[in-house]
């Protein structure tokens, strides 16, 4: 059974993410912030994460989100997790000020694989599944 982080603030496609890549076999699990992702990479060895860019925390934006959890697990050693683990990354956010598109600096931030919101569901595991090296015809 494979094990996947999930980082993602929108309750409802958290919830719909995690009970999906469930139904297909996976263990997940829900970490809140860049902090608790490390943390979770340090006690455990996870397959692959899926995360958000950016994080809400009380109505505003948090430093420690998908960008920095993945700036963090690429720089780490000594953890249980692999630091060259893929990393799905999925935002809403279009562009920043001037221009930049928040995917390509996921890229640089070391995503596997990167997605716009709204995210297709089938897709998302199809990406997932892809990146285990897992056939994907549960999907269809």
């Amino acid at each position: 059974m494979t094990h996947i982080g999930i980082l993602e603030d929108d309750e409802i496609l958290r919830i719909d993410i995690g009970n999906a890549l469930v139904g297909m076999g996976h263990q997940i699990t829900y970490f809140d912030d860049a902090d608790e992702g490390m943390a979770l990479c340090a006690a455990e060895s996870i397959d692959c994460f899926v995360v958000d860019l950016f994080i809400h925390r009380d109505r505003s934006f948090i430093m420690e989100g998908g960008l920095d959890f993945m700036s963090r697990l690429r720089d780490a050693q000594d953890l249980k997790t692999a630091a060259d683990t893929p990393v799905v990354a999925i935002t809403g956010g279009s562009q920043w000020t001037g221009g930049t598109d928040p995917l390509k600096t996921a890229v640089l931030a070391g995503a596997t694989q990167i997605m716009r919101k709204p995210v297709n569901l089938i897709e998302l595991l199809s990406a997932v599944q892809g990146l285990l090296g897992l056939d994907d015809e549960t999907l269809t």
